[in-house]
């Protein structure tokens, strides 16, 4: 077989034995290829003017300031003094942006399509709870303040839970290294994207079993090129780990020690190269579901190719496993300048601010000290060296005694005079001053305002919330809502690839089946439709083909199923609610909810799930149009014998004894257990017939909580 070029230059063209993973010589030239595209982009992300400041705003942010008091050697607990404000507001902007009470969700583009985007909001709210999602993105967002910049990489854990689950991993976007990066069209656009990491040597064993005795442990020298590795002392006695090494001749403490890490490469190329010989062949493991058959002409790596490799040796080379052909991560740019590679820190303005703060702060506690201990000078002519020894000027109740001579105790012990208290004050002023100034340019005042509001609603709430949100943080969320987009669409497709009915019936019970689990590709989310389908003849009783009025040509059961997971994924449609990450939507939306449960418009258990109080349970089985009726009557008759299926003796219809899913089914439930509480939308509002708010009376020396109108 022939194949094109890749699209890289120097790139090896690839063999047939190459393609199967049998190349050594082809191997050898690929990685030799690779260890250059690292060194450039390695080399080109370091010439950006952020590249050196992310270690210093990291450094700000656990609070490692330079100390120094402007050539002043001050007490040791002094000179190390920091009032770490960049901590602080780190701490209040990431709270605020992980404090996720947004309105967002899927859509379908196609109303037929609606229960499906349903199950897919439900599925990613049960997965943001049980993975703790909200802990991660605070990690990102952290990395994102301190350097300007951070990366999250979304991938699918097979291992994880019962049949998998999604997991997302900050990463430091100094490990991310761009391959022919495009100025235009973001990371997506790039050529190829490198990730580098670190992992232990029995990981990577177990995870790649054939590969186990060719993974061995990295240099410390390379492995100290990973800039997303916990900060770690180096020891003040290295000895050799090996406790017998010194007995061929190796001093002891010579050698480095080795902590047993791998070096690892993922590296995911863009690569174009085309099949140009006469007939199909199979790229990728023909046992994953990945793999696929590439025609005479076609791209042998529409999604990607992925090269997994350590410092030697290339683990797995081939397509990458995602459907949706994208690399696998997203960045998250809180302030992104055009002309930089990497965003800009929120602590560059802050930093100068802070240095200040710290060094008026050290010179008001050393001006306090001197002031509280002041210097003295002893005239050793009139007290000896022992006397002139054993005074403190602190010290209460001294007694000196003074032999054969008569002493003036103010010519003897002359204190030196202290800081002007005046300009002490002044120091104290200014530093109060410079602290307010770090608070303004943080924004820390109104993250604050923002979380009193939300955990004390007034009835001037939502005017309030628009004059805390000021331009900077408005922009921040909006940068959060659209890191949270494009994440949502990676979820999104690999939800439709990999997640199983097993798995939805076991996060979400009954509600997660879906009628895509009984088509032409069970147990998947993917549609799978074919034109006819079989229908039971009334009058004959026989089972015929007619048309399928649900077919849809992007579904059909002959494509693939990726084309049709993309297709799918192209229908839905993330939609967050502006300013919703910062929980401006929050309580507004509850307390629509509960005007529309009291007026008969919402059911109790959708209630309480969007007031997140637990313990509700879910209503109970009724009779309801059939999601998908019996295809024959076999099933029919088993279906009526287990009391799956009723005949409704009102209208004469078969009906479907199943869960209530949808609102207006749930009213149905609540209407027959005559649960639920209704206020007359006409007329004179009752009690309680507004929103609930906290009003000031007495002049503001007490306050009530109302729920009528005025």
């Amino acid at each position: 077989m022939s194949y094109s070029p890749a699209g890289f230059y120097q790139f090896p063209t690839l063999t047939d034995a190459a393609l199967r993973g049998g190349d050594p010589q082809y191997n050898a030239k690929l990685i030799g290829w690779l260890d250059e595209a690292i060194a450039e982009g390695d080399g080109f992300i370091q010439q950006d003017p952020n590249y050196d400041k992310m270690a210093e705003g990291m450094a700000y942010v656990t609070g490692d300031h330079k100390p120094g008091v402007d050539g002043v050697r001050a007490a040791a607990d002094i000179e190390a003094f920091t009032l770490n404000l960049c901590r602080r507001a780190v701490q209040a902007h990431v709270s605020a942006l992980t404090d996720l009470k947004p309105t967002f969700g899927w859509r379908s583009m196609n109303p037929k399509y609606g229960p499906t985007a349903d199950l897919l909001n439900k599925l990613t709210i049960a997965w943001y709870l049980n993975q703790m999602a909200d802990v991660t993105f605070g990690d990102v967002m952290k990395i994102a303040w301190a350097g300007g910049t951070a990366d999250m990489m979304i991938e699918w854990d097979g291992s994880s839970g019962d049949g998998g689950d999604h997991r997302i991993i900050p990463k430091d976007p100094r490990d991310t290294l761009p391959i022919r990066p495009s100025r235009y069209g973001g990371v997506q656009a790039w050529q190829g994207v490198v990730f580098r990491e670190v992992h232990s040597v029995n990981v990577l064993r177990d995870t790649y079993p054939a590969h186990a005795h060719l993974i061995k442990s990295t240099a410390d020298g390379l492995l100290a090129s990973v800039k997303g590795l916990f900060v770690r002392q180096a020891p003040k006695l290295q000895t050799p780990s090996d406790p017998l090494a010194g007995l061929g001749g190796m001093p002891r403490g010579a050698g480095p020690i080795r902590g047993g890490d791998v070096l690892f490469y993922r590296c995911y190329l863009n690569d174009r190269s085309r099949n140009i010989g006469p007939r199909p062949v199979v790229v990728g493991d023909p046992t994953k579901p990945y793999s696929y058959m590439v025609e005479p002409g076609a791209l042998l790596y529409p999604r990607k190719r992925l090269i997994l490799r350590t410092e030697h040796v290339i683990i797995y080379d081939g397509p990458a496993p995602y459907f949706h052909g994208k690399y696998p991560f997203v960045r998250f740019t809180p302030w992104k300048l055009p002309w930089f590679f990497f965003g800009q820190s929120a602590l560059a303005d802050l930093r100068p601010v802070q240095d200040a703060i710290n060094r008026l702060g050290r010179g008001v506690l050393l001006g306090l000290e001197q002031w509280l201990n002041q210097g003295t000078v002893i005239d050793t002519n009139v007290v000896g060296e022992m006397a002139a020894r054993r005074y403190n000027s602190r010290a209460p109740g001294q007694q000196i005694k003074i032999r054969g001579q008569v002493v003036d105790p103010e010519k003897a012990f002359r204190k030196l005079e202290g800081p002007n208290p005046q300009v002490l004050a002044l120091a104290g002023t200014t530093l109060q001053e410079l602290v307010n100034r770090f608070e303004s340019l943080a924004g820390t005042g109104n993250l604050e305002a923002l979380a009193q509001m939300k955990q004390m609603p007034a009835e001037n709430t939502i005017e309030r919330f628009y004059q805390a949100m000021t331009p900077q943080l408005r922009l921040e969320g909006r940068m959060f809502e659209a890191f949270l987009r494009d994440a949502s669409s990676q979820i999104a497709s690999n939800t439709f690839q990999f997640m199983t009915s097993t798995r939805r019936i076991h996060l979400l019970g009954d509600a997660g089946a879906a009628l895509e689990d009984f088509d032409y590709d069970p147990g998947s989310l993917v549609p799978s439709l074919k034109p006819t389908t079989p229908q039971m003849d009334p009058l004959t009783g026989m089972t015929m083909d007619v048309p399928n009025p649900e077919y849809d040509p992007m579904f059909d059961a002959n494509k693939p199923r990726d084309e049709r997971a993309q297709a799918m994924n192209k229908l839905m449609a993330f939609v967050v609610a502006p300013n919703s990450v910062l929980a401006f939507n929050a309580q507004e939306e509850k307390m629509l909810d509960l005007q529309l449960a009291r007026m008969g418009y919402l059911d109790i258990w959708s209630l309480m799930e969007r007031l997140e109080r637990p313990n509700m349970g879910e209503p109970p089985p009724i009779p309801l149009p059939p999601r998908r009726p019996p295809q024959n009557e076999q099933e029919l008759a088993e279906g009526l014998m287990l009391g799956k299926y009723i005949m409704d003796p009102m209208s004469g219809q078969l009906a479907e004894m199943r869960v209530p899913a949808t609102i207006t089914e749930r009213l149905m439930a609540q209407q027959q257990l005559m649960i639920g509480m209704t206020a007359n939308p006409a007329g004179r509002k009752a009690s309680g017939g507004d929103s609930p708010k906290v009003e000031e009376k007495d002049g503001g020396s007490r306050t009530t909580v109302t729920e009528s109108e005025k």
